[in-house]
């Protein structure tokens, strides 16, 4: 009762209390576009070697590549921030490059220990693995 009218004086503390309530509204909308995500949010720029994912309210993740002549498709790292981590965002990044090496029709060489893992767990027929320089 005594929070209750403190709040309702102090217009510092509700306006404190209407902020919060919508960092959490807005926390809650961010979290579930993050797990609305599919290959066809990935944007891919050819000319930087990169695929990329943009969420309002967190650092871009990416997986960059380098395209060796046309002899071979180098994926050597996936970039996931810590606010996007555990919602499957390198698998869609993963998904989007190996779809690309399929269409170019160029093997893979998985430098990046992701991707290697992941190849290891999805095998792809389809696709020609180059095993990475030790």
């Amino acid at each position: 009762m005594l929070l209750n009218f403190a709040l309702k004086k102090s217009g510092v503390a509700v306006g404190l209390l209407n902020n919060y309530t919508t960092r959490v509204a807005l926390t809650r909308n961010i979290h579930s576009n993050i797990k609305n995500l599919s290959e066809q949010d990935v944007k891919h720029i050819q000319e930087k070697g990169e695929f990329i994912i943009e969420v309002e309210g967190h650092k871009p993740a990416f997986l960059r590549y380098h395209k060796k002549e046309s002899v071979e498709i180098d994926l050597y790292t996936t970039v996931v921030p810590p606010s996007m981590e555990g919602n499957g965002v390198a698998k869609i990044l993963a998904k989007a490059a190996l779809k690309f090496a399929r269409e170019t029709g160029l093997p893979v060489r998985p430098t990046c220990w992701y991707i290697d893992g992941y190849l290891a767990r999805h095998p792809d027929p389809t696709i020609k693995v180059i095993p990475p320089e030790k």
